[in-house]
């Protein structure tokens, strides 16, 4: 990673582009939720006679009935269509209501298709990993952080064939180490084939999993020196309503995961107050350490009294005034990592009740114009059917906010990235130089010119 920085400065011979895209930021991509839809298939159709009968969904409400998926059969059923591959997108993949309950559907559908044994053997981690830096790069992204939790990818197979999405498993093995190290193989290869991206791993921790909270930190210390370096841990798949739901325990594994990987010099971001109270966004800044927050939005949820928001903002800008350089943030400088597609379809803002809801005043928009650190990001872009340019053309045509405002928070995505500081201090200085030099830019030209969402093709 310190090579790529110090080497022949890609970013002189890359960044000097017409377009200003060529230097977009992306800190909020879930390396699973951004799997290449064709290559998923592909892998879905060659598996298929070993994929499971027997999935469980998760509940989120433990008081619904279970509900079993034969992915196997569901599989053959779509091959033998006539429009194999837009079937498998809707029915399997893409989110096509406003629920966190089905997004976690979705992801049950198609998770065991890169998780089993098999994979590993055959390098389907590795080759899914690339794509998604082909992905970025071919939606002009510079610097990206893809997160995702190994456990989730563990080669569960041989454990149990026939079992259950949400299998308890315990104790420690290798196979995680292998997970991540697969995946990091697939991430150098893309970057030395697509030198004008950085890539960077965030290690996910997952609400319904303590036992592994550790093991995931111990795992991430190992990889941060590696050539696509671990550069944080996260906490994610959830708040509240999860089997062994230990969110918020401040003398908790996760807690206690987080405070070690403090200790190691690990960076923390944690989601936090999207499927939660708006609460938990101070848990995790005052108890998990976070310098940055996924999402948050229910902070300013109206059920919510915005006492808890202002005494927060009031914290951040006493953060802000003491900072000297803008590349190095002050810890208490929280930066928001808003996702809005996923905002909604996710139910993380006005729990997906309305089909058309109203952008004008989501919480990204109060948040920027508040004057606290926000970046845009896809989240889950191939579950979604986004794209980062679609994105920014919901922030501009339906929150109302302006190209500048889009430009400026994608440098504050770069500000807060868990990157080395002389990246970060390189592609700033050509950001802010075309920002000085192009004040009138019309950022619709984006999504116009660039119109298509390369991850969901």
């Amino acid at each position: 990673y310190q090579r790529r920085v110090h080497g022949k400065q890609w970013y002189q011979r890359r960044v000097h582009g017409k377009q200003w895209y060529q230097r977009r930021v992306h800190g909020h991509r879930h390396l699973d939720g951004a799997f290449n839809l064709t290559e998923l298939w592909k892998f879905a159709r060659q598996y298929q006679d070993l994929l499971p009968t027997n999935i469980s969904y998760p509940r989120l409400d433990p008081s619904k009935p279970e509900q079993f998926v034969n992915l196997r059969e569901r599989v053959k059923a779509i091959a033998a269509g006539p429009n194999s591959l837009e079937e498998f997108r809707a029915s399997l993949v893409e989110c096509n209501e406003h629920s966190l309950q089905v997004m976690l559907e979705k992801f049950a559908n198609f998770m065991p298709i890169v998780r089993a044994d098999y994979t590993l053997e055959a390098g389907v981690l590795e080759e899914m990993a690339y794509k998604g830096v082909e992905d970025l790069a071919q939606q002009h992204v510079v610097y990206a952080e893809l997160r995702y939790a190994p456990v989730e990818l563990l080669g569960w197979a041989t454990i149990d064939p026939e079992g259950s999405y949400w299998r308890d498993l315990s104790g420690e093995t290798p196979t995680i180490q292998a997970v991540v190290e697969q995946v990091t193989r697939g991430l150098t290869r893309a970057m030395a084939d697509y030198p004008s991206i950085h890539v960077a791993q965030i290690l996910c921790m997952e609400c319904m999993r303590p036992e592994w909270s550790n093991r995931t930190a111990q795992v991430a210390v190992q990889y941060r020196d590696a050539d696509c370096p671990v550069v944080a841990v996260d906490l994610a798949s959830g708040e509240t309503g999860l089997p062994l739901g230990t969110w918020d325990d401040p003398d908790g594994p996760h807690a206690q995961a987080m405070a070690w990987a403090r200790e190691q010099g690990m960076s923390i971001t944690v989601h936090a107050g999207e499927s939660g109270p708006g609460s938990h966004v101070d848990f995790a800044i005052d108890v998990y350490g976070a310098t940055r927050i996924g999402h948050g939005y229910n902070l300013l949820n109206s059920t919510h009294n915005h006492t808890l928001y202002d005494a927060l903002v009031a914290r951040i800008k006493e953060a802000q005034a003491r900072e000297t350089d803008p590349l190095r943030p002050d810890p208490g400088n929280i930066h928001f990592e808003g996702c809005p597609t996923s905002s909604v379809f996710a139910g993380g803002w006005h729990n997906g009740s309305l089909p058309d809801p109203p952008w004008q005043d989501h919480p990204i928009k109060r948040m920027w114009q508040d004057g606290l650190s926000v970046g845009l990001n896809t989240d889950d872009p191939t579950v979604f059917g986004t794209c980062l340019g679609n994105e920014y053309r919901l922030a501009v045509e339906k929150m109302g906010l302006s190209s500048q405002d889009v430009l400026r928070m994608n440098r504050e995505a770069l500000n807060h990235a868990f990157a080395p500081i002389e990246l970060k201090r390189t592609i700033g200085s050509y950001m802010d130089d075309w920002l000085a030099s192009n004040p009138g830019f019309d950022i619709s030209r984006e999504w116009k010119e660039n119109a298509r969402c390369v991850t969901v093709q």
